[in-house]
């Protein structure tokens, strides 16, 4: 039995070689090995581009659904900080014990205006506010209820489902 591998190419003849090992002999043109192939052919360029595609239909939907989880994510944050601002500014009422509006951190929240006293960096860009009504980017929207007294806290309605 002959141990032969034809298929290596580490050097090139221009003509056939003969080789005779433990009884077995063979002959093989080497010049095919010299001209090596370069590049992809067709067909596998074609299966490439084919298991790209498939896999970018796999990913962009994902993409797509994060974009929309990020935006809820940032209107809850949105509404949750005015919902802190309005509880920090009642608590801070009653541990003054205010009786009337004032100004500055001693006014009561009563609109849109006077609750942006309250938020740190003021409203959020994303946030749309017409005197008591809050519109959020994704179309959610909260109502401002008016703080009259030490006694009787502004608050904001929940978040209506989106449109």
């Amino acid at each position: 039995m002959c141990a032969w591998r034809g298929s290596s190419c580490w050097w090139a003849a221009s003509a056939p070689v003969s080789c005779s090992i433990g009884g077995c002999s063979m002959s093989i043109d080497l010049s095919p090995c010299a001209r090596r192939q370069a590049g992809m052919t067709l067909f596998e360029l074609i299966m490439v581009i084919a298991i790209i595609a498939i896999l970018a239909s796999v990913a962009v939907p994902k993409f797509l659904d994060t974009t929309s989880e990020a935006v809820e994510a940032r209107v809850n944050n949105h509404y949750h900080a005015i919902v802190a601002a309005a509880q920090i500014a009642y608590q801070a009422h009653r541990a003054a014990q205010l009786s009337a509006s004032g100004s500055g951190d001693a006014t009561f929240i009563k609109n849109c205006q006077s609750l942006e006293i309250y938020l740190q960096g003021g409203m959020p860009d994303e946030v749309k506010c017409n005197g008591k009504n809050l519109t959020f980017e994704d179309g959610r929207k909260a109502k401002i209820t008016q703080e009259e007294s030490v006694s009787n806290a502004a608050t904001i309605s929940t978040l209506s489902t989106p449109e």
